[in-house]
Formats: C-alpha cells, sequence, structure tokens
C-alpha cells in the first residue's frame, strides 16, 4: 500500500481479531488525517512505508505511518489485553516544520484518547520523541521527527 487517504471505514466502530493491526493502523491514521492539515493542501501526504514519493525532497512534509507492532497470538478467551506501539515519521525540509507537525501529530492522539477508547485502545503515551537531519546531497537536506507511541488493547467483544 504506497499512500492512505480516508476511506469507507474511516470511522471504525470495533476491531476485529482477525484484522487487527489493519483496524488499529486506520484509526491513527484517521485521527491524524481528519485533524492534522497539510501545510500544502494534498489530499494524499500521508504513507505506510517510506517509498519513492516520500525520497524527493521537493514532495515534503510527508507523514509515514508504519504498521502498528502487536502481538495477535497473545489474545485469548482469558487474556483480552494485549500492549502496542506505533511509530510515525515526519519528513520535512525543515526542523520548524518537522516540530510544529510532530506537535500536531502529539496533540491529536494525546487530545483524542476518547475516540481510541471507545474500540479499546487505552493508556497512550508518547514513549518517545526524537529528531534527526540528514543530508541528501551536497544542497538537500532532510529534517524528520519520529515518534513512536505505546498503548494498551482491550479486546471487548466475547470470542
Amino acid at each position: 500500500m504506497a499512500s492512505q487517504e480516508l476511506n469507507s471505514r474511516s470511522y471504525i466502530l470495533s476491531i476485529n481479531r482477525s484484522s487487527l493491526k489493519p483496524d488499529i493502523y486506520t484509526l491513527f491514521l484517521n485521527r491524524i488525517a481528519t485533524t492534522v492539515s497539510d501545510p500544502l493542501n494534498r489530499k494524499v501526504w500521508i504513507f505506510e512505508t517510506y517509498n519513492d514519493y516520500c525520497r524527493k525532497s521537493d514532495n515534503y512534509p510527508v507523514i509515514v505511518i508504519e504498521s502498528p507492532s502487536v502481538p495477535t497470538n497473545t489474545l485469548t478467551f482469558n487474556k483480552k489485553r494485549i500492549n502496542g506501539r506505533i511509530e510515525l515519521v515526519v519528513y520535512s525540509k525543515t526542523k520548524k516544520q518537522s516540530d510544529l507537525i510532530c506537535s500536531q501529530i502529539i496533540n491529536t492522539i494525546l487530545d483524542g484518547r476518547s475516540y481510541f477508547r471507545k474500540v479499546g485502545i487505552t493508556e497512550i503515551e508518547l514513549e518517545d520523541d526524537d529528531s534527526d537531519f540528514e543530508k541528501i546531497n551536497e544542497q538537500v537536506g532532510r529534517h524528520s521527527g519520529q515518534l513512536i507511541f505505546s498503548f494498551k488493547y482491550i479486546h471487548k467483544i466475547a470470542w
């Protein structure tokens, strides 16, 4: 999947065990896509993987949301609570823009805990917040902001 935009699943009402990772990914994607504004007003600027579009600095800023890390094999009839993590990276031409977008993402995720709690995602915390600068060539540099959120998922529906 190269790029992401809101779709018919934009308002997930429940998370299914069989689609746990995609459902959690979609929750984070839609929360960010509906509350964090693209400075260039593009339809698509959030991606699931770092791809050719993300490599071109002319396309910055972009957000890459990695697939969540959740151990699906630990959900059992007796154990309905698992720990998870999701990592996001913002790539930008300037540190100021990267920091601004990261701040918007942090605020929308942490302020939106009730949005996630409705489907069993609880205890969302910012686990790590880091920034970096990489020189792509002699004239172009890239700033990045990495955010890692930890959370707990509580499966509420009986098997």
